[in-house]
């Protein structure tokens, strides 16, 4: 057989003292009795070990060997920490001779909370007995910190005894026992619901199990993060109640989940503590994953909180290849919400290029900038090239808010070119990233004509100019940043017309969609894309141009009651805001409406998978809801087209006639064999302009070559007000 011996823990030492060095070291000295002066000090007539001790009266010699009436010395140590001990004990030896009963040695110790408490009261002959060890316990100052400890003489007005009398101490030393380290196991019991939607609220609840050997209250922390980062930290719980060794207690968290984060992912972390959350130590941590969905909101935050735009698009069951525009499945649905500016595929991180253009003026791209005219959106795909992006607004897509803890600690500014760097956002993820610019869509702001009166009550007869599609991303299409100079020459001709021929009841409007119309260059921006040459952002500002269309007829509706007539010239896919706009009033006012189109854009006969086609615009003749018809409607278009390259070429897209009744004019201005000044994409703005009297010879003699059809049938000459 054999006897188990049980081990002893180790005491550490809080500190020791032999009075060999310097003094008073550590210590502080001092005497409460003012009729006196001597306190204690080194002293070398005794000592237990070494050379030296310490000496309850000492006056500046150090070989002194008695001591004096009225004395009330102390010698004490300070700011001692017996935290994470369990016992302590105070060790010392002392040689003493005092008058018996009327002289005393005293040991007291101060606790933490600044009482007094005496350990150790003797006095009298002990010379006989030399020197002598005394063990004091201090069990009861375990856990503490701030103690003092006190080695104190009194001695009162008379009688010192003869030969060597006072008190002497060595070899002093505080030892403690440290404490069981606390110990505990956590474990994550459950999490309900999972999966949880964003913006919901779920519980985690968890099991901590003392597996000390002491009875201990711990603290419970728990994070949820996604990726690594931190998305909630709800408030800790800084103490359970005392777990007595081997048993368990349980509790849970209950955590919202923020509706700006990502869906997917995330982990529920749980932490046991020593103490207080954070400021302890940790001693077991357990992790559970769950899932975070997300569910599309009824409106999004741009755009009036709503679709689109609030008016009923009269488009919403136009085709293509069975596929109607108000279906989210449709090609072009995203440009319903936003100006798609860029899309990538997560690998180590996402870079998504932006321009700075908004309504005026240009802005630095600044977190305001970002804040306020970008959107981020993402769909689930492995393959970018099938990542369209109207999946944005599917099921599959998500929004995602710049606000969104996870985002903002990865995105980063890049200035030239300006683009959106997001780093890191899942390792080995299939999610596509897509940044759109919102649309400025707002009732709210007036229109105003080119002198800056806004249309009101008193506005009676229209000419609203509405430019094209922005490739170049000119803050102002009308003004000198037009390349072509044939919109600021046109609108100028029209306004000096009216004024020279004294038609002061007309207002003049350039219906400023620039930002918008800003859909990208006239170059492929995205070879995955089947269409993108320069077909997709072409098509992106026609079915953009088409939403500013319901807006402009609705706001001219609801804000000029007084209105009479308005004709519409629009360029390119301006074509489907005039469109539009012109069909609005046709169906729920009686204003007089004419439509000029030049060189219109239509998407669908340019190759692009759009319902915007000829057979849309051929209906203006035809409202059949309403019974009206436009007063006129112009069709002024080249074969040849500079768009895309330098040399000419020429696009379908922008080169159709329409079924109108022949009294609408309809003319191409020039054809595969006759190439000249109106053989281009703003050729017909051009013309238009030209043929606004009064006429030069430079402009006769651009306008003579439109032979074999006579100008003077066309153009200003057949729709002057």
């Amino acid at each position: 057989s054999c006897t188990l011996i049980p081990s002893l823990s180790h005491a550490d030492t809080i500190f020791s003292e032999g009075f060999e060095g310097a003094f008073p070291g550590s210590w502080y000295v001092g005497n409460t009795n003012s009729n006196t002066v001597a306190k204690w000090g080194d002293n070398n007539v005794k000592a237990a070990t070494g050379s030296w001790s310490a000496f309850c009266a000492d006056n500046g010699n150090n070989g002194r060997s008695t001591y004096d009436n009225n004395l009330n010395t102390y010698m004490q140590r300070r700011d001692i920490s017996l935290s994470n001990y369990s016992t302590a004990t105070l060790t010392f030896k002392y040689w003493m001779n005092t008058e018996a009963g009327y002289d005393f040695f005293v040991v007291d110790v101060r606790s933490q909370s600044l009482v007094w408490k005496v350990h150790l009261k003797i006095s009298g002959n002990q010379s006989a007995s030399g020197w002598q060890t005394r063990t004091l316990n201090l069990n009861e100052y375990a856990g503490q910190s701030g103690l003092r400890i006190n080695f104190d003489f009194f001695s009162d007005v008379n009688v010192v005894p003869p030969g060597q009398a006072g008190v002497w101490v060595d070899d002093v030393v505080l030892t403690a026992t440290p404490a069981p380290a606390p110990a505990a196991d956590v474990s994550i019991t459950s999490i309900s619901p999972n999966p949880v939607a964003r913006g919901s609220s779920i519980t985690i609840g968890y099991r901590v199990q003392n597996t000390g050997s002491v009875s201990h209250a711990f603290g419970i922390g728990c994070d949820v993060n996604q990726g690594g980062t931190l998305i909630v930290r709800p408030n800790p719980i800084p103490t359970t109640p005392s777990i007595a060794p081997g048993t368990a207690t349980t509790g849970s968290f209950t955590v919202t989940i923020p509706p700006n984060g990502f869906s997917g992912q995330y982990d529920a972390i749980v932490a046991a503590w020593s103490g207080a959350p954070g400021s302890s130590t940790r001693l077991d941590i357990d992790t559970r994953g769950f899932d975070v969905t997300y569910v599309a909101p009824s409106s999004y935050p741009w755009v009036n909180n709503s679709t689109p735009y609030g008016l009923k698009d009269d488009l919403a069951t136009a085709q293509y290849d069975g596929i109607p525009r108000s279906s989210p499945d449709y090609r072009y649905y995203y440009a319903r919400r936003g100006v798609l500016e860029s899309n990538d595929q997560t690998v180590s991180q996402v870079s998504l290029g932006y321009t700075n253009l908004t309504v005026p003026p240009l802005q630095s791209p600044t977190v305001f900038y970002l804040e306020n005219e970008l959107f981020l959106m993402r769909t689930q795909s492995g393959l970018l090239g099938d990542a369209y992006p109207e999946g944005c607004f599917r099921s599959g897509g998500e929004f995602l808010s710049w606000t969104s803890t996870y985002l903002q600690a990865r995105r980063t500014w890049y200035w030239q070119p300006n683009s959106l760097q997001i780093a890191s956002i899942n390792v080995g993820d299939v999610w596509n990233y897509h940044l759109f610019r919102r649309l400025h869509v707002d009732p709210a702001r007036p229109i105003k004509d080119v002198a800056g009166t806004p249309l009101d009550l008193s506005t009676r007869k229209l000419i609203i100019l509405v430019h094209g599609w922005n490739p170049d991303e000119n803050i102002n299409p009308y003004g000198s940043e037009d390349r072509s100079g044939a919109w600021p020459r046109l609108s100028s001709r029209v306004q000096n017309w009216l004024r020279d021929n004294g038609l002061s009841g007309w207002q003049v409007v350039e219906y400023n969609w620039a930002a918008d119309a800003a859909t990208g260059p006239s170059y492929a921006e995205n070879p995955a894309r089947a269409d993108s040459f320069p077909t997709q952002n072409g098509t992106e500002a026609a079915e953009v141009a088409h939403l500013h269309g319901q807006f402009l007829g609705e706001y001219l509706k609801n804000n000029c009651s007084s209105l009479e007539k308005v004709q519409f010239i629009a360029h390119s896919a301006g074509t489907w805001c005039a469109r539009t706009a012109g069909a609005y009033l046709l169906n729920n006012t009686q204003v007089k409406v004419q439509i000029t189109l030049l060189d219109p854009y239509i998407p669908k006969e340019g190759g692009a998978q759009s319902a915007l086609s000829s057979a849309i615009v051929s209906k203006l003749s035809d409202l059949s809801d309403s019974g009206r018809q436009p007063q006129m409607l112009e069709n002024y278009f080249s074969y040849w087209d500079d768009v895309v390259v330098v040399v000419p070429v020429a696009p379908t897209g922008t080169r159709q006639t329409f079924s109108w009744p022949v009294s609408n004019p309809q003319h191409q201005l020039d054809n595969y064999y006759t190439y000249n000044t109106y053989s281009s994409h703003s050729g017909p703005v051009k013309f238009y302009a030209d043929s606004i009297p009064p006429q030069d010879e430079e402009t006769l003699s651009r306008l003579s070559q439109l032979n074999p059809w006579d100008w003077r049938q066309a153009g200003w000459f057949v729709s002057e007000p």
